[in-house]
């Protein structure tokens, strides 16, 4: 019994000098292969990483382009101010002759009965229901005049009646729509966009009113079906957050490695 873990023993120490022997031969051929399988990984890391940086720099793109048109202020209150090709609307109280409907020349003059020829250019509506209660002060007792106006706007894009609509500062861009008969496709995604004579663009709210936007008889309203990248802007976000995290990983690895 004693003889055989003797043996046992004997066995065991040859077999572990014969491998550490073995280790020690073989020691630098797999240091070479372990640096070969090094390099590869640091390359192969360093490919993705610039692939990953590319997706996220167009996944960022792609989100960030539609912040680059920039939404049009509203206000509460009707900022909409006479202008020429405008239809001012005038009721008088008790004086059914005195109602007019004149429009706006190219002076920025409307004729009203009894006043004639009266500056309007420039003029809110409140503004101008003052100096028409001041104006027919003098020829109607207590008159209490009602001041509304009309303004022509263009409306295009994919709807199904494109045109030139008059509307009332109280109009919603929801109510414009529905007048054009609502867009051309229906099933897709509208976005809205207001056009300036002077060349900026701005995306206007839905349910604003366009008297609280600052929208000029010569500028233009265009309803254009969002493209892939706006529809999908929270996933291609989520995207980059994840390219992100990929990328920062696979850096601390390669750092790690060095």
């Amino acid at each position: 019994m004693i003889l055989d873990t003797l043996d046992s023993n004997v066995a065991a120490d040859g077999v572990n000098r014969f491998v550490t022997g073995a280790l020690r031969t073989r020691a630098p051929e797999l240091q070479l292969r372990y640096m070969a399988l090094t390099r590869r990984f640091r390359a192969s890391a360093r490919v993705m990483t610039v692939v990953l940086h590319a997706s996220l720099a167009g996944a960022c793109a792609t989100r960030t382009a539609p912040t680059l048109t920039p939404v049009a202020t509203v206000s509460a209150n009707i900022v909409w101010r006479v202008e020429e090709g405008d239809i001012i609307k005038t009721r008088v109280y008790r004086q059914p002759d005195l109602a007019s409907e004149p429009i706006v020349n190219s002076s920025g003059t409307a004729f009203f009965p009894g006043l004639g020829r009266v500056q309007v250019a420039g003029l809110t509506l409140d503004s101008l229901e003052v100096l028409l209660n001041t104006r027919y002060a003098a020829l109607v007792r207590e008159p209490a005049v009602q001041v509304t106006m009309n303004r022509e706007l263009v409306l295009y894009g994919q709807v199904r009646l494109p045109g030139v609509y008059a509307v009332d500062p109280g109009a919603t861009m929801v109510g414009l729509l529905a007048r054009a008969g609502g867009p051309s496709n229906p099933g897709n995604d509208q976005g809205i966009t207001l056009e300036t004579s002077a060349g900026r663009r701005l995306a206007l709210p839905r349910e604003a009113r366009l008297g609280g936007i600052d929208i000029k008889r010569t500028d233009a309203i265009k309803i254009e079906e969002l493209n892939f990248f706006l529809k999908n802007s929270g996933s291609l976000q989520a995207a980059s957050v994840l390219f992100a995290t990929i990328s920062t990983l696979l850096g601390l690895i390669l750092i790690v490695s060095r």
